[in-house]
């Protein structure tokens, strides 16, 4: 659940503005070029970092609800829901605490 949430904001963090890359190169596609076979998928710490300098109205706008176009439909189960701003915050506290 905290890894769908922690990707679900890497997602939206990948296509805000503010925040996407800035060559417009797929983010998933660069981060996970040259992983093993087998090899979970691994949350961006640099990119989901960008979201705590981000202010509070930004935020907002990045974990607002999206929508989904239809050929995004299949695949995009966490772009079309608000997610929660307090616990998005609250678990980069917790990484950050970690590692540190």
């Amino acid at each position: 659940e905290e890894y769908d949430l922690l990707d679900a904001v890497q997602e939206r963090l990948a296509s805000y503005p503010l925040t996407a890359p800035v060559l417009g190169n797929n983010h998933a596609q660069f981060r996970g070029r040259d992983s093993p076979v087998g090899v979970c998928k691994v949350l961006d710490g640099d990119m989901l970092a960008q979201f705590l300098e981000l202010t509070s109205m930004q935020q907002r706008a990045v974990l607002a609800a999206q929508p989904v176009l239809a050929s995004d439909a299949a695949n995009s189960h966490t772009l079309q829901r608000s997610l929660p701003l307090d616990q998005v915050l609250r678990l980069l506290e917790q990484v950050h605490n970690a590692l540190n």
